[in-house]
């Protein structure tokens, strides 16, 4: 009968991991008393997969193992790192301060590629509002290393706009918001989206992809479409139940009982809010928010004046002169309007009618439009972003130069991290995620809103054949069609990705095919990542995806040098670079 094949392979391989073994143990001998340690790794099948990676790992494994007890199952995280060799500090953590000359002389370090780059935490604030940020930030132009002038300016633009750090969070908001903390704390970062939605004043208009988090990955908010917060009437409709904004007014007494009959009685009872939970915030926003506290006014009003017609009007920038851009300094967020009255008269005004009335939209322009969507994020009622924002330097400037802040330098602005507080941007786990996607989509709403307003700056009738249709005779504009050109600086648009293609074709046409196509992706387990983590205990890289996309722009940039310096495929001749 012959021998089976796999069998003979099976027994080669036994006989060469035994001799390997035997060079292993004697190697070891030299630096663990003569121990043979080839039991650490469990057999031939865990030894024959591990000598087959670099040789400095499995001596270091052995001296580590000969140095202190030998690890038994299931391994410890550090065990399991230092066969990795992911930690340089875990010898000296089992008190290994120096290294057998057979290891530093023979075998490659930790780092299996010196040349990796590797920035550290952002170690530098700045020195106008005290956001954190990395040396690689810097503005190159404005920065000297020699005289120690590091210039940033993408949060305040070198204290050009005034920033107001965020109050600290109350008593019972601080204490649930450790990523470290206990189970309580855990549970109600996991569900803090659920909670939010129990207080929030105005429903969010968005269709939320609920598919993508199915537990293969960490937890990310994906939604379709344009974000638009909608607010309905003070009271409900007969027979409807309250919803949002209505929970304050409607069946006080019953608040509670309200509040957690938005979820269905059949979802799981792990995922279902805490009422104890739910009664602390709900005691925190009637003591110190000023949104809660109009609401709660207008419901007084409505009881004593049941029969006048009641509107609860939240202050906004009436007109678009810059003395009354100013919201009111006596700290006002909202008046009672008894009576009927006119819209032209509040156009910039948030205005709720008692009934009789459906949903209408909050201005994106608002001050409260993110405090009456976000009440946990702003459980001070805090104002957003607004007209009328001004920089430090506007009366000095001419009137050629911009006066205003715009919408994404203010959300830029409070989205970088501040040693010490309380970002509602950052520090708030998933409802922080939320709350920048909302961000986001609303500055490229408002985008896109201002590119359909000046169609006649943009000359788009040159591109969309309205000019040869006059030549040919056609007056009507139901005859030629009303499109909305996005022009090209529009990142991710048509015309964005045609000029793209069409400047690397002409590269192309000149040098001919390219030799190489090269995509760069993140790694979310970049230890620049995990040191910029270290300031927030607890935080995962799902929380913070201001950190991934910084570190990632950062490498980018650094590769994209290196390219055109020669230095990691050679001399270029040509290049196209575009980012989606």
């Amino acid at each position: 009968m012959d021998f089976p094949a796999g069998a003979a392979a099976s027994n080669r391989q036994h006989r060469i991991d035994r001799m390997r073994s035997k060079k292993l143990c004697s190697r070891s001998a030299q630096f663990s008393g003569g121990k043979c340690l080839y039991h650490v790794f469990l057999g031939r099948v865990f030894f024959s997969r591990l000598v087959k990676l670099n040789n400095f790992f499995v001596i270091l494994l052995v001296y580590i193992a000969a140095a202190g007890p030998l690890p038994t199952l299931p391994f410890d995280k550090e065990y399991i790192e230092a066969l990795k060799g992911v930690h340089s500090l875990f010898l000296i953590t089992k008190g290994i301060t120096t290294l057998p000359a057979v290891l530093t002389k023979n075998y490659l370090p930790l780092e299996s590629y010196s040349d990796r780059s590797y920035y550290g935490g952002p170690a530098h604030e700045c020195p106008h509002c005290g956001a954190v940020f990395w040396y690689q930030e810097r503005v190159k132009s404005a920065s000297a290393a020699a005289t120690r002038k590091i210039i940033y300016n993408l949060c305040c633009r070198g204290g050009k706009i005034e920033f107001k750090p965020h109050k600290k969070p109350p008593a019972p908001l601080a204490e649930l918001l450790h990523f470290d903390g206990d189970a309580r704390s855990k549970n109600f970062l996991r569900q803090i989206r659920s909670y939010n939605s129990l207080f929030a004043f105005t429903s969010l208009g968005a269709s939320i992809d609920r598919t993508i988090n199915n537990g293969t990955a960490p937890y990310v908010f994906k939604i379709n479409g344009v974000v638009h917060h909608r607010i309905g009437t003070l009271l409900p409709r007969r027979g409807a139940r309250p919803k949002f904004a209505q929970l304050y007014i409607y069946d006080t007494e019953h608040e509670q009982q309200n509040r957690l009959g938005v979820f269905d009685i059949d979802d799981n009872s792990a995922d279902q809010p805490d009422p104890a939970i739910m009664e602390s915030l709900l005691h925190m926003l009637n003591e110190h928010n000023q949104l809660v506290k109009a609401f709660r006014y207008a419901r007084e009003r409505l009881d004593h004046d049941g029969n006048e017609k009641i509107t609860l009007r939240l202050l906004g920038c009436n007109t678009k002169d810059d003395v009354c851009y100013n919201l009111p300094s006596s700290g006002e967020v909202a008046a009672i309007i008894v009576g009927d009255y006119s819209a032209d008269e509040y156009t910039y005004d948030v205005l709720i009618q008692d009934k009789e009335s459906g949903l209408r939209r909050v201005s994106c322009l608002h001050p409260a439009y993110m405090s009456l969507q976000y009440p946990l994020l702003f459980p001070y009622g805090e104002h957003g972003f607004h007209l009328g924002i001004r920089y430090t330097d506007a009366d000095d400037s001419d009137g050629t130069r911009r006066k205003y802040v715009t919408m994404l330098e203010f959300g830029r602005l409070h989205m970088h991290y501040r040693l010490n507080e309380a970002n509602p941007y950052t520090c708030y786990g998933r409802l922080s995620d939320q709350s920048c996607v909302d961000m986001y989509s609303t500055i490229e709403a408002s985008r896109l809103k201002w590119i359909a307003d000046h169609q006649k700056d943009l000359r788009s009738e040159s591109v969309q054949g309205i000019a040869d249709a006059i030549d040919r005779g056609l007056i009507n504009a139901d005859s030629v069609g009303g499109k909305v050109v996005v022009p090209a600086s529009f990142t991710a648009g048509r015309r964005y990705f045609v000029m793209n293609y069409q400047d690397a074709m002409a590269i192309c046409r000149v040098y001919g095919p390219p030799d190489l196509f090269v995509t760069f992706t993140c790694n979310t387990k970049w230890r620049e990542i995990g040191d910029a983590l270290c300031f927030e205990p607890g935080q995962q890289s799902c929380d913070r995806s201001d950190l991934i996309v910084r570190v990632f722009h950062m490498k980018v940039d650094e590769f994209i040098a290196d390219i055109r310096e020669g230095k990691t495929f050679g001399p270029i001749k040509a290049g196209q670079q575009f980012r989606v």
